[in-house]
């Protein structure tokens, strides 16, 4: 099965000078950010030839030329998959008009999903041009290029539409203040009215010539507010969604309405500073910068509407779930060469930079004053993509080729085996098998107290079900002098990860209502925590071992056989690395 995620999104400034009929002439530019709202897509080959498609309704058909949904249908055919196929589609908010550019995001996902089916990657380059092509070109919609561009690169964004048709994004290299700024400052409101993109954007495409001037306004607002970002995001930000969004009233007759400008009005007055509706217009979401201490004000003033929190998301479209015969790239594994490699001389930077995004451990080790030697081989492809399997949490980590200037052996070595199961090279074997043999030299009860030392006064956070399962952690881990909080469902969880810190989390990964995956991306992604999370189930499959290590787990602990040992792995996983503490005690 094939799962990805694409991203929904908010355009700050610019929007409309992404169509064609203007920035052909004059050149547009827009700012735009991609949210924690997803769109969802899931390929599975089917046992007969028939193509099932499921969304809003359920068709099931023996021809692609005969399914009516037209991104489906198009996609189908541009990546050439004719038959045989389940698709099925998922949103996390309604997307029949809410202006958050939805029909992109979706058509992005189908192209990433269909193509890494048939076992290709795409860039977000390839990605966003194929889904402009069959959106504006095939399907022959009025609208821009900024969604697709957004949906496939992701993040915070500013994005430049030249005259000769081609597109240049540029990311906005925001500060972790003005990162704070915005999620705490920007809120979203659903106003309950849908409407057709379609009815708002053909009236203004029509009179695109008559608002030049108007949207040379808008894309002018594009450096004041990247500007204004970079300094860290004031009052003038909320200033600048105003100017830009009394500019875009002008561009059509049916962007506003008078329900609209009133509650754009009570938010004003209850502290809002700005804002603008998102998307085409004419409903949808309203989009608002406020600063903290007034936001219960602007949501009390403009009930009924519902407010929807939000994050920005720093990803594009992305593969969750993938095929054990397609590597995290996309790329088949037919020629993997497992190599083994010293590098010397880097940049200290590059040696700092050169760490387990997983576990936080390096994967080099000093040898000598200038030297750093790879703890672990790493598995080349044919394309240049480059891999090393963390000796430490075991994750898939990606190894700048520029770092690597010579070969331990002086040569390549064809290797069997995949990118999945690299062995650790023979400096950690031997270095397990001397801790090993120094460890089976002590006596029984130091190597016992070794085992659980370091553990008394961490904080471990365990979500499950079981109450089996949750009393061998109390006992287990409780006698050692770990504080260990239970939580039965995610949504309790999920409240506890914003209420204090914890060390670390045990979830089980499959709950009642939400799976411990929605916990595990909101510490690892949404919150950006540095805490040692581990997913539980019994006997795990493979798709969910592969989709927790993407995620950011440090590991699955398969309930049925390794809980004994959790007590020890939690030691492992919170203390650092021989390597870490050698290399410390060096510099100091």
């Amino acid at each position: 099965m094939i799962v990805t995620r694409t991203p929904l999104r908010v355009s700050f400034v610019g929007g409309g000078t992404d169509f064609k009929e203007f920035y052909t002439h004059r050149g547009g530019s827009v700012i735009s950010t991609t949210i924690d709202k997803y769109v969802y897509v899931t390929v599975k080959q089917r046992f007969d030839d028939a193509i099932r498609v499921a969304y809003s309704m359920m068709e099931l058909v023996n021809n692609v030329d005969e399914i009516q949904h037209g991104l489906v249908r198009e996609c189908l055919k541009r990546t050439g998959i004719d038959r045989g196929v389940e698709i099925a589609t998922f949103a996390d908010i309604p997307s029949e008009g809410c202006g958050l550019g939805s029909s992109s995001a979706l058509t992005i996902g189908l192209l990433n999903a269909f193509y890494s089916y048939t076992g290709i990657r795409k860039s977000p380059e390839e990605l966003a041009r194929e889904a402009c092509a069959i959106e504006i070109d095939i399907l022959l919609k009025p609208i821009g290029k900024q969604d697709q561009y957004i949906a496939a690169y992701g993040g915070v964004q500013h994005i430049v539409f030249k005259p000769d048709d081609t597109v240049e994004v540029k990311p906005v290299p925001l500060t972790d203040r003005s990162l704070r700024a915005l999620h705490q400052r920007l809120m979203l409101f659903y106003t309950g009215m849908t409407r057709k993109s379609i009815e708002v954007l053909s009236e203004q495409k029509e009179r695109m010539r008559e608002h030049f001037a108007t949207l040379d306004k808008m894309s002018s607002l594009v450096p004041l507010l990247k500007e204004c970002m970079l300094n860290g995001v004031g009052r003038e930000f909320g200033e600048l969604l105003d100017r830009n969004w009394r500019c875009k009233k002008q561009l059509a007759s049916n962007i506003s309405n008078p329900e609209i400008d009133a509650y754009y009005e009570q938010a004003l007055r209850a502290g809002a500073v700005g804002g603008k509706i998102c998307g085409a217009g004419g409903g949808g979401f309203l989009l608002l910068y406020c600063v903290p201490e007034k936001q219960q004000a602007v949501i009390e003033a403009t009930r009924p509407l519902r407010h929807v929190p939000f994050r920005i998301g720093p990803l594009g479209s992305t593969l969750l779930l993938n095929p054990s015969e397609i590597a995290q790239y996309g790329q088949p594994l037919s020629k993997p060469v497992s190599v083994k490699r010293k590098v010397i001389g880097a940049e200290m930077s590059d040696r700092r930079s050169l760490r387990c995004p997983t576990c936080g451990k390096p994967l080099l080790v000093m040898r000598g004053a200038d030297k750093h030697v790879l703890r672990t081989r790493i598995v080349i492809f044919d394309n240049g993509t480059s891999f090393a399997k963390c000796p430490s949490c075991k994750s898939e980590v990606a190894v700048p080729i520029k770092l690597i200037d010579e070969f331990a052996d002086g040569r390549l070595t064809e290797q069997e085996g995949s990118i999945a199961n690299p062995t650790p090279g023979p400096s950690v074997q031997v270095r397990k098998r001397a801790e090993d043999r120094s460890r089976e030299s002590r006596p029984r009860a130091a190597r016992k107290r070794e085992k659980v030392s370091g553990l008394d006064g961490k904080s471990v956070l365990v979500i499950d079900r079981d109450k089996a399962v949750r009393e061998f952690f109390r006992l287990s881990l409780g006698r050692v002098g770990v504080d260990v909080i239970f939580a039965g469902s995610v949504e309790k969880g999920i409240n506890l990860v914003h209420s204090r810190r914890f060390d670390a989390a045990f979830i089980e990964m499959m709950l009642p209502t939400m799976t411990g995956f929605s916990v595990l991306e909101k510490i690892k992604r949404e919150m950006d925590l540095d805490t040692v999370v581990y997913m539980m189930a019994r006997e795990p499959e493979k798709q969910h071992i592969d989709m927790s290590s993407q995620l950011g787990a440090s590991g699955v602990i398969d309930k049925s056989e390794s809980l004994k040992d959790v007590a020890l792995l939690l030691r492992r996983a919170l203390q650092p690395a021989p390597d870490v503490a050698a290399e410390t005690s060096k510099k100091g």
